[in-house]
């Protein structure tokens, strides 16, 4: 059984760190990418983007619903003026530096600018300024910082020293932005705060889930401990070992900090340790939050195990289900849908190097069922593993193969980037970069049978984000999206057809068969409960599947009976990964609901990795509703316990005195007085 335990921690009293800052970003050159800006500028506030301003829009954005409520129009018109202004003295600065530094126009540079403030919010609620900072950097390196201390431009490469110089040369300058620092960033920072903290769906305490599950030894079970649903993302997680709190060295991972993807704009963060299912040992999981007043320790029992009946599944009872030992119920024989399994792979080249981290001039990437299993790309120049189980079951020759395999690939992308610039008449001196992908794979059903059937196949070429050319295996031709396509369309209609299809429909389908037999899959853990909502009359009732693989879920919060769809009030995080070792995935969904709703409610899941559905049922309690009533009772109940032994003492005490010749006036005067206080106590 699985309990929570509230306790107190008598500690420093410290107080709340905030801090504010901008990070302006500027490229030389525009990039024809997605999402990538020649100029861009944001508002950062406690890790959380506040604002956002780009070289497209050219407008200042709010990126949070309390920024856009309690700032009026005139904030975001001056906001956007002042970003467009940044623009233009970007756009001329990084000209410069680029002359100073003898740099081609060819070649992609990056200015970066960041600044702002640090605070510490102390008990009378009062900001404390800690630190500030003004910094820039120029292609990825330390260009030029302030140091507000001794009021001067600290130089940290020989083409920043004239810089530095002149704006050392300007002491009106340096008093301006130490006062911005000091003053005015403080000042917008408690403002910020403020209008955040009007915002009360803002703050959340997390909820605490642990639990065990099957570890890929026999021998083992993996526990795991799961905060999830609180802000800001600021959390301590403790995995405890009879009391004793467990490090990265003793085994314990952890997923990082991850958002929920919530409308709160919620967090979770897991934690998981390998044990021996033999440990007998007291393990809990402590949980520390700001929204919290004490931390939060919950406790495994020994040897937990959650069994579902098969009853219900094998006997052919498609009615209510069995009880399983955890509250759930297994409702037998569900429609059978057979599973879909695709690999594919993609294939991205551009026609020069971008001096950009992670971004390759040739990538090739594997993908199976959505999950990427291999990559190369043209700096490593090594086809390598993403997950581990194709890492164990794959020889080393297999990789060195697909090795020479991805380099021959390379090489055929250079060539044909070329040619294909060539036949459009772009300019290789030209400042834009171009970019050549192929995708290509096939996708099956697995029948009931365990046999693979061919669904369909895919072979595509697409340029400069542009369908450019693709296969159709039902006619056996090849079908050219552009004019420049024809004459590639012509020569493979000729030679490769009849591979392309038998690739797709065989080759593609048996090295598909062959992964999915190594591939690991997990089901899901359930967790339905309710918290407090932002109204008093109101319970947000969550249901979580978590832990699973493959990521195709169904999960329906039922009433009565009755799945509830989006049109009654459910909303859905979506599925997520969760971050852990088995890359496996998460899903939330909430109802709000009257606290005083009587209707039986549940949470329904399906995946493929289970026999039946799981249904599990609401307890109709609250789990953080009544918190610090229960706290207080403890205390109470305490210091009753404590009073008692000590009368019981004192009773003890007085007649042991008594029996040494009757005892004095003095001890008997001490006694009637320390039993009149404790008297006076138990009255009030």
């Amino acid at each position: 059984m699985i309990f929570l335990r509230l306790f107190c921690i008598f500690a420093t009293v410290q107080g709340e760190i905030h801090d504010l800052h901008y990070i302006y970003t500027a490229l030389s050159k525009p990039i024809s990418q997605p999402g990538i800006y020649q100029f861009t500028a944001m508002g950062i506030m406690n890790d959380r983007p506040i604002d956002f301003y780009n070289s497209e829009d050219k407008v200042k954005k709010p990126l949070q619903t309390w920024m856009e409520e309690h700032n009026e129009k005139d904030y975001w018109v001056k906001g956007t003026q002042s970003r467009r202004s940044k623009e233009q003295w970007f756009d001329v600065n990084i000209k410069i530096l680029m002359e100073r530094m003898h740099q081609n126009k060819s070649d992609v540079h990056i200015l970066q600018w960041m600044h702002g403030c640090q605070v510490e919010k102390t008990t009378d609620g009062k900001l404390k300024f800690l630190k500030g900072f003004n910094q820039y950097g120029y292609d990825g390196e330390d260009f030029l910082s302030f140091d507000s201390k001794n009021m001067t431009w600290v130089a940290h490469v020989p083409a920043a020293k004239s810089t530095k110089k002149k704006w050392d040369d300007e002491p009106i300058l340096s008093q301006h932005i130490k006062e911005y620092l000091e003053t005015d960033c403080v000042h917008w920072l408690e403002k910020l705060l403020k209008y955040q903290e009007l915002d009360f769906k803002t703050f959340s305490p997390p909820e605490v889930h642990l639990f065990s599950k099957k570890s890929t030894s026999p021998d083992n079970c993996t526990l795991v401990c799961l905060a999830t649903g609180f802000y800001p993302k600021d959390v301590t997680v403790d995995i405890l070992k009879d009391g004793v709190p467990l490090a990265e060295s003793d085994g314990v991972a952890s997923s990082g900090v991850r958002p929920n993807g919530e409308h709160k704009e919620t967090y979770q963060l897991r934690k998981w340790l390998e044990i021996k299912a033999s440990d007998t040992s007291q393990y809990s999981c402590r949980i520390h939050h700001r929204t919290l007043k004490i931390p939060i320790e919950e406790f495994w029992e020994v040897n937990p195990e959650t069994k579902r009946s098969k009853d219900s599944v094998e006997s052919g009872d498609s009615g209510k289900g069995s009880a399983t030992s955890d509250g759930s119920k297994e409702v037998a024989k569900p429609l059978i849908v057979n599973e879909i399994h695709n690999l594919h792979y993609i294939y991205t080249a551009l026609s020069k190097p971008i001096s950009q981290p992670g971004v390759y001039q040739f990538t090739a990437m594997g993908i199976l069922n959505d999950r990427p299993i291999d990559i190369y790309n043209s700096e490593d120049r090594v086809k390598k593993p993403l997950e581990k189980w194709m890492e164990e079951h794959n020889e080393k020759d297999y990789w060195e193969k697909g090795t020479q395999t991805r380099r021959t690939k390379e090489q055929w992308f250079d060539v044909n980037i070329k040619i294909l610039m060539e036949r459009m008449h772009q300019n290789k001196s030209d400042p834009d970069v171009h970019i050549l992908q192929w995708m290509h794979g096939c996708q099956v059903e697995k029948t009931t049978d365990g046999k693979l059937k061919f669904h369909n196949g895919f072979d595509q070429y697409g340029y400069d984000g542009e369908d450019f050319l693709s296969f159709d295996s039902e006619n056996m031709a090849w079908v050219a999206h552009v004019p420049a396509a024809e004459s590639t369309k012509q020569k493979l209609d000729n030679v490769f057809s009849q591979d392309t299809k038998e690739y797709l429909e065989t080759v593609c389908v048996h090295l598909l068969e062959e992964l999915v037999k190594l591939q690991t899959f997990s089901p899901p853990e359930v967790h339905l409960f309710s918290n407090k909502s932002t109204s008093p009359d109101y319970r947000t009732l969550v249901c979580l599947a978590t832990g699973f693989y493959p990521k195709d879920v169904t999960v329906d919060i039922l009433k009565d009976g009755v799945p509830l769809a989006e049109s009654d009030g459910v909303a859905s995080s979506g599925v997520r990964p969760n971050g852990d070792l088995k890359a496996t995935y998460q899903l939330r969904k909430w109802l709000e609901i009257q606290a005083s709703d009587t209707s039986k409610y549940s949470c329904r899941i399906h995946h493929r990795t289970l026999r039946g559905l799981i249904e599990k049922s609401w307890d109709g309690k609250c789990r953080n509703c009544d918190c610090a009533t229960g706290a207080i009772v403890g205390v109470v109940v305490v210091l009753l316990i404590v009073l008692v032994a000590v009368l019981v003492g004192l009773c003890v005490w007085h007649k042991k005195m008594k029996d040494k010749k009757g005892g004095t006036s003095a001890h008997t005067h001490i006694f009637n007085i320390a039993f009149l206080y404790i008297l006076i106590f138990f009255y009030i």
